[in-house]
């Protein structure tokens, strides 16, 4: 939230209107006028205005000794932020726009005698009413812009006080700033808010109409007369061939004359009819994808005009589905409906059409685009997911697991408090990462007070073991030498997950919170509050240990057992011996921008280094520290690269397609953890074990062993070849049934 705003400027000086703006009478002993503040701030790097009016719109209703004045609020402004970071300059625009909002004032006359003027409501906030735009060069190279938002407050109406017996209240006030005045306002940039008021008692004014907010709403409809005024003369249009160029307008849209339509145009009702019996052309680029369990996802280009589209075919009911059509929606923080679904699709080949339909429910069969997509359901899998080697486990040994790290390592715990009892120390990361002027003890930059951000995370959608799950995963050093890492990964559907590895042994703990919180946030927005807090307390967390993980469709799993499906190593008492941290492979993930606080973070492939980095760096498995290695052309720790996201092991280079298309995606990532001779990044492994494969894959469905995979594996759309069936191929065996 954004803390209480004491300020508003601009540079330059107003000159208020002082008029009414509402109609009365010479003997009305009503008060009209207005008033306004400008605030500004501005340095080379950042600057912001604004203008604030409070305007009376009416007659007062009496309580007591007070007239309460229906009194509009309303403002004006834009602003602009520039940041250069080493290779990165980000630069931020932006313009507020609140219309006119109800917020009363008071006048009356005090104990002391004297008139007072002010505010008789609650501080307005708006939100989404300052909206912009992002844009980031790196390096030179522009990304794609992305739209901002943030909310606007009002500023405390100026204290007015004046001689009791006065009819015209008229004043100035220039007021030093040193809280946050726009968006995104760097914390120490001095403001000023200019100010100034005309109220007017009992002076007739000319009448006025309160602004209307949407025009539109309340104008009659304007009928546009045609050019062509009979049917006589929309033939001889025709004639001379000049009525594909002439248009009819009326209440309906207009349309085209030609030969054969225009002895229908003499009258706006016979225009009406004829755009009724039009059709309208068939949607472009239609696409059927299966997305696995027979739900099938449709997508295409929109037509102009179109109300609605009706789509028929395998798994629709015969009378067809209809999709209304999305309106253009210019506000930058419009997000579109997802693209339709239907589910339960039959299992083969399936067939669909799809028509755009007119505003008055008419389509042609003749307009209609068609597409296919094989639908395929996966065969069931036959032991629990995860559940491999060390079997599904129970809340009381998840337990034992838990105590054997630490005393205080119970469900229930804050995140922070097992963090800080793990040794990590959080005044370290108690510095507001966006270091710049004044920046660096604050949590934040603005007078926001924006949530703190581990910029040194790895922020990525997996689309692998968990596809299309975003995540943030980040590594800490605790303790050198023969210190331990810390490895948390955020996801959008599971959770927080926590590795602890030190040298032989491995802790897996499972967090519960918020999806949309981050791992630690600020204790408070108050500076003042900051300031007198230690580092180390200036954290607070809203995750909480648990002793069970949620990671497919079969509901709750027990770490560590879960988690040792695909990292490897055995479960001891003691901690798990055996098991290895697993690498993020740029090209099994999917770059992703997460807005956070209205500002974006975009994928870093920097901090997938730094997180491969803490991954090799504490006894990782031979085939995990092989395949980074590979991976960066050197050892991570040394390199400068940020990966080759097209990376092949070396012995697969002679059949690349069949590892870029099978065994990364299904199989590379948890064999990295199992013994040698299942190493799959070794192409001799892999068809050594070749009967293996196929009786785990074709026989038994026990792999792959995590349910994302897995249903990816059997039953996505991948055109004319059908991955199982492949694989069998490949091994030399005649089908995979």
């Amino acid at each position: 939230m954004r803390i209480f705003r004491q300020h508003f400027v601009l540079t330059g000086f107003l000159i208020l209107c002082a008029s009414p703006v509402f109609a009365q009478s010479a003997q009305d002993n009503f008060w009209t006028g207005q008033a306004q503040c400008q605030l500004t701030a501005q340095i080379p790097s950042y600057a912001y205005q604004e203008i604030q009016t409070w305007a009376i719109t009416g007659p007062p209703r009496i309580q007591g000794t007070l007239g309460i004045y229906p009194t509009a609020w309303s403002v004006t402004g834009q602003g602009q932020r520039q940041d250069v970071q080493g290779r990165q300059t980000t630069t931020m625009r932006w313009s507020t726009n609140v219309p006119p909002m109800d917020a009363p004032l008071a006048i009356f006359i005090n104990s002391a005698n004297q008139l007072i003027i002010k505010s008789y409501h609650a501080q307005l906030r708006v939100n989404g009413a300052v909206t912009g735009s992002r844009q980031v060069i790196l390096s030179g190279s522009a990304q794609n812009p992305t739209a901002v938002a943030f909310v606007e407050f009002e500023y405390q109406f100026p204290a007015i006080e004046y001689v009791a017996t006065s009819t015209n209240v008229t004043g100035t006030s220039s007021t030093s700033l040193n809280g946050g005045i726009g968006p995104m306002q760097p914390p120490g940039i001095p403001g000023t808010a200019v100010c100034q008021w005309q109220f007017v008692k009992g002076v007739a004014s000319p009448t006025q109409q309160a602004p209307v907010a949407n025009e539109s709403l309340v104008k009659p409809t304007q009928i546009v007369s045609s050019g062509l005024t009979n049917s006589a003369a929309a033939n001889a249009a025709a004639q001379n061939g000049t009525a594909n160029s002439t248009t009819i307008s009326n209440t309906t849209t207009a349309a085209t004359l030609t030969p054969g339509n225009a002895q229908l145009l003499s009258s706006p009702v016979e225009s009406k009819t004829l755009a009724s019996l039009a059709t309208l052309p068939a949607p472009t680029a239609f696409v059927a994808k299966h997305l696995g369990n027979g739900t099938v996802q449709f997508t295409w280009e929109p037509v102009p005009g179109a109300a609605k589209y009706r789509l028929e075919g395998t798994g629709i009911a015969s009378a067809g589905l209809y999709v209304p059509a999305i309106p253009t929606n210019t506000n930058p923080n419009y997000v579109p409906p997802p693209p339709p679904v239907v589910q339960n699709v039959p299992p083969g080949m399936g067939a669909w059409k799809i028509a755009a339909v007119n505003t008055f429910d008419r389509w042609d069969v003749k307009n209609e685009a068609t597409a296919s997509a094989i639908v395929r359901y996966p065969p069931a899998h036959s032991p629990p997911w995860l559940s491999k080697s060390n079997g599904a486990g129970n809340p009381a040994l998840t337990l034992t697991h838990y105590l054997s790290l630490c005393s205080q390592c119970l469900p229930g715990a804050n995140f922070k408090d097992v963090m800080l009892n793990l040794g990590l120390r959080i005044d370290t990361i108690a510095i507001f990462p966006d270091a710049g002027p004044g920046c660096g003890t604050q949590p934040w930059c603005d007078a926001d007070g924006t949530p703190w951000v581990d910029e040194q995370a790895a922020r990525y959608t997996n689309v692998t073991e968990f596809e299309n799950s975003t995540r943030v995963t980040g590594c800490w050093t605790v303790g050198t030498p023969n210190g331990r890492i810390i490895c948390y990964t955020k996801t959008s559907d599971h959770g927080l997950q926590v590795i602890v590895k030190q040298t032989d042994y491995s802790w897996f703990l499972s967090f519960t919170g918020d999806p949309n919180a981050e791992v630690f946030d600020w204790v408070s927005y108050n500076s003042w509050q900051i300031d007198h807090t230690p580092p180390g307390q200036r954290f607070n967390s809203g995750y909480k240990l648990t002793n069970i993980v949620t990671l497919d469709s079969e509901g709750t799993k027990f770490p560590p057992h879960t988690c040792l499906a695909c990292h490897g190593g055995q479960f001891t008492a003691s901690g798990v011996t055996g098991s290895t941290l697993l690498p993020l492979d740029p090209g099994l993930i999917k770059p992703t921008t997460f807005t956070i606080a209205g500002f974006d973070y975009y994928y870093d492939p920097n901090n997938v280094h730094k997180v491969n980095q803490a991954v090799i760096s504490i006894s990782p498995s031979a085939a995990v520290a092989r395949y980074l290695t590979g991976l960066y052309g050197i050892d991570p720790r040394v390199a400068s690269g940020t990966g080759d996201p097209a990376y092949v092991p070396q012995s697969w280079t002679d059949e690349p397609g069949v590892y870029k298309s099978l065994v990364k995606p299904h199989c590379v990532m948890c064999h990295l953890a199992t013994p040698s001779n299942l190493d799959f990044t070794i192409r001799g492994n892999f068809y050594q074990n070749k009967d293996l494969v196929y009786t785990t894959v074709c026989s038994s469905h026990s792999m792959p062993h995590a349910e994302a995979p897995y249903v990816a594996l059997w039953s996505k759309d991948t055109g004319t070849v059908f991955q199982p069936g492949y694989i069998a191929a490949v091994l030399g065996y005649q089908s995979c049934p």
